[in-house]
């Protein structure tokens, strides 16, 4: 049997038999959902974890001048539309800039492919004339949606780093001072424009060439949605079949947003299963993979043991280094005697030497010490990090 997945149900069910434990137990389920969200947060801050160490890839695209850009500015009215001829603008256009002698203006929005609306706070005010030459770049590289932060890039065609660093108000001042094209020299992290939450990358100058770059970055964890203790997750029967991914419900209530969440499949017609540490232990678990509809679901792997008419939770799973759940289950305890004023300096205690334990838990290799290192960007994020061997 495969190693029990721990889950935001599994923290919710600890965090009611501590709260009975310490005369608690007026809480209702919204504090306890609060408890384990912030606590959640607070552990996933306090170290690196291994689990959030992720590549992503990014495809720096070169400038392209092909053809030649008009403008028409008639009448005092500002029309917006900038037309390209002897080309088409490429499909991203819209997160893409223009430089037109030597002014750099924001493309907002592709109509057609010869066709962009410029950025209104930079629209031109006087005509530019058919067969003007221009360059049209890339102004960012969305970053994966869980990207929190980053180490130096790194181009595949080089054993070098994509530049330096600098902030993003430099950078913004270099590109419109000097829009040149040519090797990276520079990068920064930035807002995504028009993404709320999502990050973006920004090198100087504009890639004279298309490369591809891979980022070390520090992923945020999955976010927690479903606790299992909400009806919809736990609605209906399920069936499944032996060797057969497929999971078909009756009366459930399947979403889209539950792929990715731990499917737990029990052994009763009527008793919602539990984690191992419950009343009524899950008979098998599975991740969802894949939403069909709300009465069908793909998991991840074959189903091992055919069952029909059971009982199911659907909760999402703890994304935290499996050393880190008992600190995670101490800092969960302490938001909730925080609520309830009675967290102590013995708390604390606990809540500090878990931690310890979790940190030295994680790390996942032997006869190495660290002896040097360096941290960079906000929040912190481990970037270069040196060992020697004392074996």
């Amino acid at each position: 049997m495969a190693r029990e997945i721990y889950t935001y149900y599994d923290a919710v069910d600890h965090l009611q038999r501590f709260a009975k434990s310490r005369g608690l137990s007026s809480h209702g389920h919204p504090t306890m959902r609060a408890a384990v969200l912030n606590a959640y947060e607070e552990v996933t801050e306090a170290y690196s974890w291994l689990f959030q160490k992720k590549f992503c890839r990014i495809n720096l695209k070169a400038a392209e001048s092909t053809g030649t850009i008009e403008f028409d500015y008639t009448g005092g009215t500002y029309e917006r539309e900038l037309t390209l001829s002897d080309s088409t603008w490429n499909s991203d256009a819209a997160t893409w800039s223009v430089l037109i002698d030597d002014v750099i203006y924001d493309i907002d929005q592709r109509k057609s492919d010869t066709v962009v609306t410029l950025d209104s706070s930079q629209t031109p005010i006087a005509d530019i004339a058919a067969a003007t030459d221009y360059e049209a770049f890339p102004r960012y590289y969305l970053l994966p949606e869980d990207f929190q932060s980053a180490s130096d890039p790194l181009p595949e065609e080089t054993e070098a780093i994509l530049g330096k660093y600098v902030s993003w108000e430099m950078l913004q001042s270099r590109m419109r001072s000097a829009p040149d094209s040519g090797e990276p020299i520079m990068w920064t992290i930035g807002a995504a424009p028009g993404n709320y939450g999502r990050f973006a990358l920004f090198i100087h100058p504009v890639a004279s060439s298309a490369q591809t770059v891979d980022i070390p970055y520090r992923a945020k964890p999955r976010e927690l949605r479903y606790s299992g203790h909400e009806k919809k997750c736990s609605a209906g029967t399920i069936a499944v079949t032996a060797g057969s991914a497929d999971v078909t419900g009756t009366s459930t209530t399947f979403e889209k947003l539950m792929e990715g969440c731990v499917l737990r499949i029990g052994s009763s017609t009527t008793i919602q299963p539990t984690g191992l540490a419950g009343q009524d232990p899950w008979a098998e678990q599975a991740v969802i993979k894949t939403y069909t509809s709300a009465t069908a679901i793909v998991t991840e792997s074959n189903i091992v043991t055919a069952a029909s008419g059971v009982k199911a939770t659907v909760t999402d799973p703890i994304d935290l280094d499996p050393a880190a759940i008992g600190a995670f289950l101490r800092m969960v305890e302490k938001q909730l005697l925080y609520e309830s004023g009675k967290y102590t300096p013995a708390d604390e205690k606990r809540c500090r030497e878990a931690l310890m334990r979790a940190r030295t838990g994680a790390n996942r290799t032997s006869n190495r010490r660290r002896i040097a290192g360096h941290e960079t960007l906000i929040p912190k994020y481990p970037v270069t990090t040196e060992y020697e061997d004392v074996s």
